[in-house]
């Protein structure tokens, strides 16, 4: 039907079945009243298009069977959007290209303009558009936020502006090869809804005319090597674009009997050695190659036989990343499918294991990795964190996937009643993404092909979420009943200043220290000073308040509220002072300066000196904290520091003097006297002390202070060793040679640990007590410390290591409440867990 309710006679209804493997496609075509049927659909998941001539497309999901009521697809009407291009001189341009695309085109539509230089194109959906000219001679500033009405006409007049011509090359980076075939993007800015798009030729060239004057950013993407992402170009320069080549991931997926899988979908997940994120996987791969293939199919375009015959009229859109677990197609409503629309669900060879359950990936960032694998009926399964050099191939990985287990679960209120239409959230410490499902008109939802320890959320509207940990066992089944607890108490309360004279504008922060997943409230207090909080999460809760005269941050703990609660706020002092050379007096910029509270719950502040050496704590909590300065070359300052409440809000530090610090260099071999490369360096096993050994397994470690020093070398592949020295002021000490006690292989080493999925704490069982040994991430921000002693996860005990390890696991995202011990004084911390 059309929006005014009259039937639409010939329009095409399609219907796909999403829940098997390939297309299993339907099709009928609409009477003159717009009526039609699809009779005899086997039961499943069937997803709806319907479109027709002179309107757009629309498209629904539904169950077979389902509601036996009449389907009403309702379709816009198409609009028209016409104009004309005017050169540099004033007259019609004939042959310009027009590009269309935004919510209701996409891929880009394109067309040329007659000889008066005018164009029309017909059929556009409504929606938001942006609308581009260009020719040889020129380009025309883009016609953004085109809004087009159903039905509607646009008519847009451009004026070319001189252009610019980009001219290129793509080598190889390693033999200074061209690189044919590569396919190239070309955006104006760093985001461009039509991007221009070609192929490299044979020499590895390639030419862009009729760009719009201004910076562009370009992208390639070749078969084997690792892309080229948003390299800057500036008219008027030749650009020439390297390529790295990528690294082969090979090797097999078996299940618990030794027996090949065969479909299993991969995924690779880590970082580069630059650090940046590296995150592949067949869908997005494939999709990015479906996008470029279905514009060149659609305009006739193909690689250019030689440089002096490239000049590129095509455009096509950005090239967005499809989600790991993204399968099913998707349709814009309103929007026509084109001829060689990309096909969404495609997934790119070498992601997909053979029947000899084989796989062979190419192109992977040089870096640490690591492959995930899934295949429906088994757990998800991952191999070990490697690390793969570029060229290099990585052979032989193995993974092997577990039986998968199955909850079977129903969400319901407070009265027991059923609560449909619950968003489930599932997260594993085995899967870097969660996955989401909707509980059903009784309230119940399943998970398949899980395993280990899951966390399942439910997130109702209105209501704050609920979350449940459940450990499932390979092959098992677990049932989970979620219940939503009543609506939390309301909680009012004033704000006032030590005096107890109310305080206006104050934002107040109410975090539950109860285990289970709970969302921060914050509000702000009247012009009186009261504020109110309704349907409050579980207590104890912790309450921190803030204002612009007044302290920062200073949480406190309340176990219970009986009546009003008064949040007070404090007055506090802006900490200033300079850090300086101790030998020249010269000011050190850059030089990072921490303080911690030393008694209390843990609050801790940090900043930077500028160039004049000066730096500022702004508004400190009044209390005594251990203050750290450190700057590269310089050996770390630590003292205590008071802070008190002043009238004036102001302490002055004297200057903080850095000595220079001794420099100690040395080189890391295995017990053959190979080097090691990528070995960790500290100084005392401190790891905010260490380095990491180069490609010829030689460190730096610089800002050393005076005394006796326990230099600790390891790598997980080869061992570790120590080796102690003595630092004398004001003098470097010789170099030194550290033997690892195993023999390293680059190809078969590990990286220095696995990718773990948790709380970001290491402990270790010491004087009695589980312990914490390090802290990083999110923990470290929270304020733990080596040597804290942890009394309980989440509401369990800990009493052995095993016990932290196993309660401290869990999905990216999921919060965990720790009570802990420090110098006899008990605190708790909440702390989002966190890949690391």
């Amino acid at each position: 039907m059309d929006p005014g309710g009259r039937g639409i006679a010939d329009a095409r209804v399609q219907a796909v079945r999403e829940d098997v493997d390939g297309d299993v496609t339907r099709e009928v075509r609409s009477s003159a009243d717009g009526a039609f049927a699809l009779s005899e659909l086997p039961a499943g998941r069937w997803t709806l298009r319907a479109s027709a001539s002179g309107f757009g497309a629309t498209g629904t999901v539904r169950d077979v069977p389902g509601s036996s009521e009449a389907l009403v697809l309702t379709i816009a009407p198409v609009a028209r959007v016409a104009g004309q291009v005017m050169g540099v001189d004033g007259a019609p341009v004939a042959g310009a290209e027009i590009v269309l695309a935004g919510s209701g085109v996409w891929p880009a539509r394109t067309l040329e303009t007659g000889a008066d230089g005018r164009f029309v194109l017909e059929d556009v959906p409504p929606g938001v558009y942006e609308v581009q000219a260009h020719a040889s001679t020129g380009a025309a500033p883009p016609r953004r936020g085109l809004v087009v009405e159903a039905g509607g006409r646009a008519y847009l007049t451009f004026h070319l502006e001189p252009g610019a011509t980009m001219v290129g090359q793509v080598i190889d980076a390693e033999t200074d090869a061209p690189i044919a075939g590569a396919e190239i993007v070309v955006a104006e800015g760093e985001l461009a809804i039509a991007p221009r798009a070609l192929r490299s030729n044979g020499e590895g060239a390639f030419r862009v005319a009729g760009l719009a004057s201004g910076d562009h950013h370009v992208t390639v993407h070749a078969e084997g090597y690792v892309p080229v992402v948003g390299a800057r170009w500036t008219p008027g320069e030749p650009l020439r674009l390297t390529m790295e080549r990528g690294a082969v991931l090979s090797g097999i997926v078996l299940d618990a009997r030794r027996r090949p899988v065969e479909g299993a979908r991969l995924e690779v997940l880590g970082e580069s050695g630059d650090r940046q994120p590296i995150a592949m996987n067949g869908a997005s791969v494939a999709f990015r190659a479906e996008v470029f293939r279905a514009h060149e199919q659609a305009l006739g375009a193909g690689p250019p036989p030689s440089l002096g015959a490239l000049e590129v009229t095509s455009d096509v859109p950005p090239i967005p990343l499809a989600p790991a677990a993204y399968e099913a197609p998707v349709e814009l409503a309103g929007t026509p499918a084109p001829a060689a629309a990309p096909r969404v669900g495609a997934i790119a060879s070498g992601f997909v294991t053979a029947s000899d359950g084989t796989f062979r990936i190419e192109g992977v960032p040089p870096g640490h990795v690591q492959l995930v694998a899934r295949k429906s009926g088994f757990a998800p399964g991952s191999s070990e964190r490697v690390w793969v050099g570029a060229g290099r191939e990585r052979e032989r990985i193995e993974i092997v996937l577990e039986p998968s287990g199955r909850i079977e679960g129903e969400v319901v209120d407070e009265r027991g009643d059923e609560v449909a239409n619950a968003m489930i959230e599932h997260r594993s410490d085995a899967e870097p993404w969660p996955r989401v499902t909707v509980s059903d008109a009784s309230g119940r939802f399943a998970l398949d092909d899980v395993a280990g320890a899951v966390t399942i959320r439910a997130n109702v509207a209105g209501r704050a979420p609920v979350q449940v940990r459940v450990d499932v066992s390979a092959g098992g089944r677990e049932r989970v009943r979620v219940v939503l607890p009543a609506p939390g108490p309301r909680i009012e309360g004033r704000t006032v200043d030590e005096r107890g004279r109310e305080v206006a504008s104050v934002q107040v922060r109410l975090e539950s220290m109860a285990p289970g997943e709970s969302a921060p409230r914050v509000v702000f207090s009247d012009e009186r000073g009261r504020f109110a909080i309704d349907d409050a999460p579980p207590g104890p809760w912790r309450v921190s308040a803030d204002h612009a005269d007044y302290a920062q941050g200073d949480p406190v703990d309340v176990d219970a509220i009986d009546g009003e609660l008064r949040v007070v706020v404090r007055a506090g002092a802006n900490v200033r002072g300079r850090i300086v050379d101790a030998m020249s007096g010269e000011a050190i910029e850059g030089a990072s300066i921490v303080i911690e509270r030393a008694d209390g719950p843990p609050l801790a502040r940090d900043t930077r000196s500028d160039g004049e050496g000066s730096f500022v704590i702004p508004r400190a909590v009044p209390a005594t904290y251990a203050a750290t300065v450190s700057a590269p070359g310089f050996a770390a300052w630590r003292g205590e520091l008071a802070v008190s409440a002043t009238r004036a809000g102001e302490i002055e530090l004297d200057a903080i003097e850095l000595m220079p610090g001794a420099r100690l260099e040395g080189e890391v071999v295995d017990a053959l006297g190979a080097v090691v490369r990528g070995a960790s360096v500290s100084v005392d096993g401190d790891p905010a002390r260490s380095v990491r050994t180069d490609a010829h397994g030689r460190f730096v470690l610089d800002g050393l202070g005076e005394g006796s020093l326990v230099i600790l070398a390891a790598h997980p592949a080869a061992g570790e060793v120590t080796h102690t020295i003595q630092v004398r002021a004001m003098r470097d000490p010789g170099a030194i040679l550290m033997r690892l006690p195993q023999r390293f292989d680059p190809d078969d080493a590990a990286s220095e640990r696995a990718i773990r999925r948790g709380v970001a704490i290491e402990v270790d069982d010491a004087e009695g007590a589980v312990r914490v040994a390090r802290a990083s991430g999110r923990a470290a921000e929270a304020g733990l410390r080596r040597g804290d002693v942890l009394l309980a996860i989440d509401g369990e005990l800990v009493e052995h290591v095993d016990d932290a390890e196993r309660l401290l696991r869990g999905a990216d995202g999921v919060s965990a409440v720790l009570d802990l011990e420090r110098d006899g004084e008990p605190f708790r911390v909440r702390v989002a867990r966190e890949a690391w």
